[in-house]
């Protein structure tokens, strides 16, 4: 599907922090419910840094722990972000290619590709303090927000 507007890149970017996010909520769900049936004696270090696990002498992943919580992290979030900032501008704003086009560009590592490079290359990061990037760096956390509190409802 080749993005005609910024949403509809978001739309796709949605579509892969869904399921990213639901991989991992599955995964700590289906961990804690296993450690929950099947309580385990050995203490992690962490362990020691909550009390309820001191005291039941229980692992926090399974009866270790009054309130259970869980984290998910978002790897590699400032390059999905600079390639989210490289896609809205050459592919929507500026119309220097197509994203199929893109896309065979990295599937062949930019081999022969030498001009999408250099465009690539050229396009604002996460980290550099421009307001592109950091507008599409807000813009991807608040939607990853979302998604995760959404399925953490719907998975847990």
């Amino acid at each position: 599907m080749e993005p005609e507007s910024v949403e509809d890149l978001y739309q796709l970017a949605d579509s892969i922090m869904r399921t990213h996010a639901t991989n991992v909520i599955t995964d700590l769900r289906n961990r804690f419910l296993h450690n929950m049936a099947h309580p385990s004696l050995h203490l992690e270090m962490t362990d020691c840094f909550y009390r309820y696990s001191i005291e039941t002498a229980t692992s926090f992943w399974g009866y270790g722990s009054k309130y259970h919580f869980a984290m998910v992290s978002y790897a590699s979030y400032a390059s999905f972000v600079d390639v989210v900032t490289a896609v809205a501008e050459l592919v929507v704003k500026q119309k220097k290619m197509t994203l199929a086009h893109l896309m065979k560009a990295v599937e062949a590592d930019y081999e022969g590709y030498p001009v999408e490079l250099a465009l690539c290359k050229k396009q604002p990061k996460l980290g550099s303090d421009d307001p592109i990037a950091n507008q599409h760096a807000h813009d991807v956390l608040l939607r990853f927000t979302d998604i995760v509190n959404a399925l953490a409802e719907e998975i847990l």
